[in-house]
């Protein structure tokens, strides 16, 4: 039942094929997320074939606990929301401390979300759990809303240097697009 609801969602429709070639061209972990009652829905993993926490991402889709202020991607979908919006999130389900890493004071999320905002994308460094980053960038539709976001997560000890801040980026960016293309074709 799970799976037919998943194959009608236009995002997963959209991001399915370029989510795939991310994991590919990756080698780590490629997530496709949505926002749902403030917090990350899983629409589509794909694991690499050098990607670890297999086991730990297979059993998160579970449960509905993922935040959105401690992720890639979460960060990427708060960044394209308005500061009422981000304020909901947050009062919704407060800002927990995953790791020693996470943001969990109001104003230092906003003023990461501005940077976020400015920048493209966002990085979490093992703000969800420790030895893993992530870069995330949102799917934006034509109406200029946030659909959900694409990220790569992956070990501490190959997502770092230019790799993390540049090229990994980059590489999120040319997947998004090409969601927000297939996308916004299907509903726009």
């Amino acid at each position: 039942v799970g799976e037919r609801a998943r194959s009608q969602e236009p995002l997963y429709q959209a991001g399915k094929d370029p989510i795939q070639n991310l994991a590919d061209e990756t080698g780590e972990t490629a997530h496709l997320i949505r926002e749902f009652d403030s917090r990350i829905l899983p629409v589509y993993e794909v694991f690499g074939e050098r990607a670890i926490g297999v086991d730990y991402h297979v059993e998160k889709r579970e449960r509905l606990v993922r935040h959105l202020h401690c992720t890639a991607s979460g960060k990427a979908l708060l960044s394209q929301l308005s500061t009422e919006d981000v304020d909901r999130a947050v009062d919704r389900h407060g800002l927990v401390k995953r790791t020693p890493n996470t943001i969990d004071d109001k104003e230092t999320l906003l003023e990461e979300l501005d940077t976020v905002a400015e920048r493209g994308f966002a990085i979490a460094d093992e703000e969800q759990m420790l030895g893993i980053r992530a870069v995330g960038v949102a799917v934006m539709r034509v109406d200029g809303t946030p659909a959900g976001a694409i990220s790569v997560s992956g070990p501490t000890s190959r997502l770092k240097g230019s790799y993390l801040t540049e090229e990994l980026p980059e590489m999120v960016t040319r997947a998004t697009n090409v969601t927000e293309i297939n996308l916004n074709r299907e509903t726009g």
